[in-house]
């Protein structure tokens, strides 16, 4: 620790602070660890990001240092590199899975490896090339830190499956919504009942679940819809279309939107739908839920392990399944508030402030770990 000051000094790697997943947690994150006082950070982050950062006011122990590389290019390798080589810090988390190169194994790293998503679902990364560069990026990570950390036992065991070779100690740090939407809540002016799911169209999100049960639940509730979170995808829906039809009249996707839009769009739902295939965590079942709405999430991977039983966890394959839970949910308001409070109440037990405390010990260990190269791990 820096000899100058009793604060542990932690260099972070903010500079994915706008990508949707890993900018919830980058942001969540920083805040709370700027709220502590045991704690100097410098921030390496874009004007962009810097901005993402500070939505609800200048942050109080904090140093920025200007980005300008994509932190996926070898260009953004280096600049991390040389960000860390310059810097006093006393330790560096990459808080995304790009780690500076192999020459600063003698000074302590922290990576947090959110999922494996493109190698458990490789169609969600389709270019087989990319999937390669991918892995070979997770496989030096491994290399580089001296400690990684996963939001979920699920991720844990996809690294221990995928590189089983890595030997590094994996410490599961959970996530949280309890900042998200500081804003007002801004009800959308929707007339109509409505389902409501993120709209990414990515493989592993299976979105396709959920046409097969508005195809279906279309028949006898003939008024409710699926709104889907995000801008259209106008090729996803044509080839949707060719199977369903009807699809315009029953699904709509809400186009970008804030985050107190979200907040309207989720309190207002008669109930929130997760099918993934696979998550690293999955944040948007944990904000819905706080809202007291039914949540339903597949029965395998993150999401279930993280909601565990405050959610109804259905088999992710069985469309039929999902027809008969919501169609009970739109049948019986009585059933459907206990679910919602169930959810609830199981939400509130996630906070940044545990998160950082959580993430604050790990650094302490990884200052306490004499660093050593590693053996190689093959990708």
């Amino acid at each position: 620790m820096n000899s100058a000051s009793d604060k542990l000094h932690a260099l972070l790697d903010a500079r994915m602070a706008s990508w949707s997943g890993i900018g919830r947690y980058t942001t969540g994150l920083i805040r709370a660890l700027d709220a502590r006082d045991d704690l100097k950070l410098t921030i390496l982050a874009s004007s962009d990001a810097r901005q993402i950062i500070e939505v609800g006011g200048k942050l109080k122990n904090i140093d920025y240092i200007d980005a300008t590389a994509n932190p996926l290019l070898p260009a953004g390798t280096h600049e991390l590199t040389t960000t860390y080589l310059q810097s006093s810090a006393d330790l560096l988390h990459c808080l995304h899975f790009c780690a500076p190169s192999r020459n600063l194994l003698q000074r302590p790293i922290v990576a947090t490896i959110h999922d494996l998503i493109p190698l458990a679902v490789p169609a969600s990364m389709p270019n087989p090339f990319k999937r390669i560069v991918y892995k070979r990026k997770i496989g030096h990570t491994l290399q580089t830190a001296c400690q990684i950390i996963t939001p979920s036992q699920t991720t844990a065991d996809d690294i221990q499956k995928y590189f089983p070779q890595a030997q590094i100690p994996i410490r599961i740090v959970a996530e949280a919504a309890d900042d998200f939407g500081t804003e007002p809540l801004l009800q959308p002016s929707i007339s109509y009942p409505y389902l409501l799911a993120m709209g990414n169209t990515k493989a592993h999100k299976n979105l396709d679940l959920l046409i097969k049960v508005m195809r279906k639940l279309g028949l006898s509730h003939s008024g409710i819809k699926l709104l889907l979170v995000g801008d259209t995808d106008e090729q996803w829906l044509g080839k949707q279309q060719k199977l369903f039809p009807q699809i315009r009249q029953h699904v709509h996707f809400t186009g970008a939107i804030t985050d107190e839009q979200l907040r309207g769009y989720y309190a207002g739902a008669q109930a929130f739908l997760y099918p993934s295939l696979h998550e690293g965590f999955g944040l948007p079942p944990v904000e819905a839920a706080k809202f007291g709405i039914p949540v339903l999430t597949a029965n395998i991977g993150a999401p279930s392990e993280v909601m565990g039983g405050a959610v109804l966890a259905l088999d992710p394959h069985d469309a039929q399944a999902w027809i008969s839970a919501i169609a009970k949910i739109l049948s019986d308001k009585h059933y459907a508030q206990q679910l919602g409070q169930k959810a609830q109440l199981h939400a509130q037990s996630f906070n940044w402030a545990k998160t950082a405390a959580t993430t604050v010990a790990v650094y302490q260990e990884a200052c306490n770990i004499t660093v050593k190269p590693p053996s190689l791990i093959r990708t």
